[in-house]
């Protein structure tokens, strides 16, 4: 089902100075991907803090439609811009002492991962409740809704099953309000708010925190009651309703407009204010009583201690509201299968439940958006110690830190000798703040179930401070001092005071009720003195780490806060700016340990965050490694990272990522490259890039030349393949009368294709199953050479259509060697990589043809396939020349020796490739050929052992089809090695089940089992679709599909994308019926079907002589 895609995402929150932070951090959301990038966000500022939830909401309707009445061009509010708009507003609510940010964007234990809505690419995040919330709504809960507004508290946990809540109905004719609730036990409702439904789904009455005896009449079975989740949907009609409200006194006195018109603000809940009176047996006297209401109820003493005048002002905003709002329907939609998980701060081992055993951890997250672990976004070294109980988020540990079971660490970077106990909390922690200024080799000791958090703080002025604060995990901040159960660092408080000497006139003033003690407004933490530095021993004091009376008096003569006031304090702004400069640091670290370890982990998702948040030190990062390491595949893939961050910048508006990389701006630094000299060049590419960032397609043609240095690395790697290459001195042909003739078949690969890619080869290993072929009998490539008296070299390639001769008399001629659409540039690589001629000598060719050999040379070279045929064409053709061109020059070699020759050859030629097309082509039959993840790079062929009765029934039945089409394997080529070094994890399995399924395929082989082959090589279809997508085009869909119920097996040749398909049909001598069969199918007038049958003699060299 499509998601769900919103007009505007509305955020209210209580506190105007942090509006532009929650502002930011939705922006960077949507910059990331997480959020649709079409989507309006707005950030509303609470009119006051006392308008309560149900004034939130009716002000942020009134924002959100000013906002879109002013982008429809009207000039005062206009509630038609509610009637077709999908709305979601997210309440943000108070604070929340474990994390500093609030509910709404607590981390929670899982790391986002999903497609970017532009680029398609893999990006990730730190997983937060409201993004958990987001994700859920917009995919499960609201898609299935007509046009209107849902309103959202952000202070739960709150899940639901992916296959329940999606089949969820919502009736476009439905006018009113749909109240979405959760099963919940009476014992757990009585602390939140249940419904009483009658059995057409109407709601008659919401109970808030009431009796268990009051809630039993909302019993739906035999001990569950739907929950008020905090999720609602208003119809577009209700939404104007509440909107008017703004022009209604006395309830416009909860939206700005009333403020700023002079009206005292008022407080409402959304639930029992204002959907309360909705519900059918709701009266109006109780209601305006205020018996029923949340927020002025007529209990308690806050409500005693008002004005007569105050509480007739409340019941006349009661009575307009009852009247405006009692005809409105209200109903539950009862989401069977659904959580709700208040996150109370009043006890940590509530936040420590709901992190270690995270009830989000079900339900939606299984689309593999969400991916729960214990490690989120952490670097940690391998010493030390962290039990796998622990949840451990956004942090950096050292060796020096002992941390015990279920303990809970998030945003902090711990450095010190720290041993932490059992159970503890811990959160914000910079180095300094966890050490002890004394000489001592033990380590700071953090007591089993403390918890440690760490704030930062606005104290004026624009300036920020950054505070600690302890207690235990079992300290209820709530319960006042006057109950027994009261405690502090997990002791009676009684305690604490005989160890410390601190009483209890030194916590709370004299005025204060002892009633109205507690924890959380106790003034316990030091943030100044003015004699002396507030240390961590100040804090770890309290925990009881030592007596001292110098620390009381410390303590006593510092400026200290109240949980409470921290809480008032908190810079929302600089605590984000920390966690996401930490994100991005620890992000830098994991990706620099990664190149160094050989980790196999994808870097893109990080790299979407740093282009997200304009982060480019990782550039310098992944220089730096570049520079240091002596390893080719290293340096390697930090080139194409850069290239992927360079990418990343561009997005989609600088181009295809695909191009030439040959601009003279760096021909310095791939000279130092091309010469072994790394460090250097990637000095020389980093100080020229700053010349490439000021527009999307420069940095896109920035990105081609990383790759393309890249790819000079991989070439220096591919070179030690020479080391394999052997010949033996023979006699020269005689000039003019000899001539050298090579030819060869085809090849078909059966298995393990793109595995024998450098640097997959050399990094992953690689095994290959191919056979040479003849194509309707015939071996259609080929090659001949000789000595000519002219000291030149002449150059013939012949064609079906024309031939082309090109003659080279300087070494000018040969420049375009690397050039792969030159004429002749493959023939002349090969002169180069023969070392016939020496490219980077000062002699003249001429001269060098003369001193080394006494004549020039011919070369002709043939193949009557067509161009991207993905038979393997270019690389035979390769190993064709090359062994003309050794014998003519006077070496003889093996087929060993030329294949790895042809590697070589192919890395000047710029168009990479592995070593199966030479293989498969030259070395007769089938055969397994497998290369060791390690360099020197070395291929080690095996012809297996095939009876010969299986290659005659394999004969009868391999078809090959031209299908018209075709593509150079390079830009498939460059695709694949970019999902290589990306990492992508659709790719890195994908090439352990290639070299699998050509162990398999080379057993069936031997067996004898036609049938098998024939799996395998369809397998090995699907698994090149996945390396390369978009390698099979429409029309081969249609080709395959017609022939799937008459073939073992069939695939696209090669790299894919166009050229030959073949098959192995399940008939013998099928090909005519196949060709009745294609001839049926649409677009097809281009396709032909050859015969195919194994070439059992491989590459074939021979002499002729030649007459004047």
């Amino acid at each position: 089902m499509a998601a769900k895609r919103w007009k505007v995402i509305a955020l209210s929150c209580c506190k105007g100075y942090h509006t532009q932070a929650y502002q930011k951090e939705l922006e960077l959301r949507k910059k990331i991907g997480l959020i649709d990038p079409d989507v309006i966000l707005i950030t509303v500022e609470d009119p006051d803090i006392r308008v309560g939830s149900g004034g939130a909401t009716i002000n942020t309707i009134l924002v959100v439609a000013e906002h879109l009445s002013s982008l429809a061009g009207y000039t005062v509010v206009n509630s038609d811009v509610l009637n077709n708009a999908d709305i979601l507003i997210l309440l943000m609510g108070k604070g929340y002492v474990f994390d500093p940010c609030g509910r709404a964007f607590a981390t929670i234990p899982a790391m986002f991962n999903g497609p970017h809505p532009i680029t398609g690419s893999k990006t990730e995040n730190i997983a937060c409740n409201i993004d958990f919330l987001i994700y859920t709504l917009t995919n499960t809960i609201c898609p299935n809704s007509p046009p209107g507004v849902w309103v959202c508290s952000t202070d739960m946990l709150l899940n639901f099953s992916a296959e329940i809540a999606i089949g969820t109905v919502f009736s476009k004719d439905w006018k009113g309000v749909s109240l979405i609730t959760v099963p919940a036990s009476i014992e757990y409702a009585t602390l939140h708010g249940a419904c009483q439904v009658s059995n057409d789904g109407a709601i008659d009455n919401i109970f808030y925190q009431s009796s268990s005896d009051n809630l039993k009449s909302c019993l739906f079975n035999d001990h569950q009651v739907p929950l008020v989740s905090g999720l609602l949907f208003l119809c577009p009609d209700t939404a104007t309703r509440l909107l008017h409200f703004h022009v209604k006194p006395p309830i416009d006195a909860c939206t700005y407009m009333g403020i700023d018109s002079g009206s005292q603000p008022i407080k409402l809940s959304l639930f029992f204010d204002i959907l309360l009176p909705m519900a059918n047996c709701v009266s109006r006297e109780n209601f305006v009583s205020g018996n029923r209401s949340g927020s002025y109820g007529n209990t308690g003493d806050n409500y005693n201690q008002l004005l007569p005048e105050d509480k007739a002002s409340m019941e006349n905003v009661r009575s307009v509201l009852y009247d405006e709002l009692h005809q409105i329907q209200i109903r539950s939609v009862l989401i069977s299968e659904g959580s709700h998980s208040y996150m109370s701060m009043d006890i940590a081992t509530h936040y420590q439940n709901q992190i270690l055993n995270c009830p989000l951890n079900n339900g939606v997250n299984n689309g593999n958006n969400f991916h729960w672990q214990r490690r989120i976004h952490c670097n940690s070294k391998s010493e030390c110690k962290i039990p796998s109980e622990s949840v451990i988020i956004n942090s950096s540990i050292d060796s020096m830190v002992d941390i015990g079971k279920n303990c809970i660490v998030t945003h902090c970077i711990l450095k010190s000798n720290l041993k932490i106990g059992s159970g503890c909390i811990l959160s914000g922690f910079l180095p300094e703040e966890l050490e002890v200024d004394r000489i001592t080799t033990e380590p700071v000791i953090l007591p089993e179930e403390s918890v440690l958090l760490n704030f930062i703080i606005s104290i004026g002025d624009n300036v920020s401070r950054r505070i600690t604060t302890v207690y235990g995990l079992h300290d209820n901040l709530m319960l006042s001092t006057n109950d027994e159960k009261s405690r502090f660092c997990n002791n009676p408080w009684s305690e604490f005071y005989k160890r410390t000497g601190i009483d209890s006139l030194d916590l709370w003033q004299q005025h204060l009720p002892q009633s109205a003690r507690c924890l959380f407004n106790a003034k316990l933490y030091p943030i100044f003195n003015h004699n002396q530095k507030i240390e961590t021993e100040d804090i770890l004091w309290l925990l009881g780490s030592h007596d001292s009376v110098e620390a009381l008096e410390k303590w006593r003569s510092s400026w200290r806060l109240s949980l409470e006031d921290i809480m008032r304090m908190i810079d929302v702004a600089a605590v984000f700016d920390y966690r996401r400069k930490l994100y991005l640091e620890i992000g830098e670290k994991n990706i620099e340990h990664a190149l160094l370890d050989g980790d196999d982990m994808c870097f893109l998702p990080f790299f979407q965050s740093c282009v997200a948040e304009e982060y480019y030190n990782v550039l310098d990062t992944l220089d730096r490694v570049a520079c240091e390491t002596k390893s080719f595949a290293v340096a390697s893939r930090c080139l194409a990272s850069i290239a992927d961050v360079l990418g990343t910048m561009a997005v989609s508006r600088g181009g295809l990522r695909s191009g030439p990389a040959a601009n003279k701006s760096f021909k310095q630094a791939f000279r130092l490259l091309e010469e072994g000299k790394i460090s250097d060049g990637v000095v020389v590419m980093a100080r020229e890039r700053k010349n490439w960032l000021n527009r999307p397609d420069r940095t896109v043609r920035l990105a081609r030349h990383y790759e393309g240095a890249e790819q000079i690395l991989i070439r220096q790697a591919v070179l030690t393949a020479q080391k394999f290459i052997t010949t033996i001195s023979q006699e020269l042909p005689e000039i003019n009368k000899v001539w050298v003739l090579a030819s060869s078949g085809a090849r078909v690969d059966l298995a393990g294709g793109w595995s024998d890619t450098p640097p997959i080869t050399y990094e992953h290993g690689g095994v290959v199953v191919n056979a040479a072929v003849k194509i309707d009998g015939k071996r259609p490539i080929g090659a001949k050479a000789r000595r000519i008296a002219e000291p030149i070299i002449k150059l013939v390639l012949i064609g079906v259509k024309n031939t082309i001769t090109v003659r080279c008399t300087d070494m000018a001629d040969l420049e375009d060697y690397n050039k792969p659409h030159a004429p002749g540039a493959l023939l002349k690589a090969a002169f180069l990589c023969a070392e016939i001629i020496s490219f980077n000598s000062s002699i003249p060719l001429k001269q060098q043809l003369l001193e080394k050999y006494s004549s020039g040379f011919e070369l002709h070279s043939w193949a009557y396939l067509p161009q991207g045929s993905g038979l393997g064409t270019s690389s035979i053709l390769a190993g064709a020349i090359m062994a003309c061109l050794f014998t003519v020059s006077g070496r003889k070699c093996d087929n060993s020796s030329i294949v790895h020759s042809v590697l070589y050859l192919e890395q000047m030629l710029t168009t990479g490739g592995g070593w199966q097309d030479q293989v498969g082509g030259l070395v007769k039959g089938v055969k397994i050929s497998r290369s060791p993840a390690k360099l020197p790079l070395k291929v080690n062929i095996t012809e297996l052992d095939v009876k010969e009765s299986f290659i005659t029934k394999l004969d009868k039945r391999l078809l090959l089809i031209y299908t018209g089409k075709t593509r150079l394997a390079k830009n498939l080529l460059q695709d694949v090695i970019r999902g290589w070094y990306a990492k992508l994890p659709e790719v890195l399995p994908n090439v352990h089940n290639l070299t699998s399924n050509a162990e398999e395929s080379a057993k069936a082989f031997l067996d004898g089992n036609l049938e098998k082959v024939g799996n395998c090589l369809n397998e090995y279809w699907r698994q090149k679709k996945k390396m390369a997508p978009g390698c099979e085009p429409a029309l081969v869909t249609k080709i395959m599909s017609a022939l799937k119920p008459y073939s073992y097996g069939q695939s696209l040749a090669g790299a894919g994308g166009g050229g030959f398909m073949y098959l192995i049909t399940k008939q013998e001598n099928f090909i005519e019926d196949v060709k009745t069969i294609i001839s049926k199918i649409e677009g097809t007038t281009d396709v032909v079907v050859y015969r195919g049958t194994v070439d059992c003699d491989g590459l074939t060299i021979s002499y002729k002589q030649f007459d004047d």
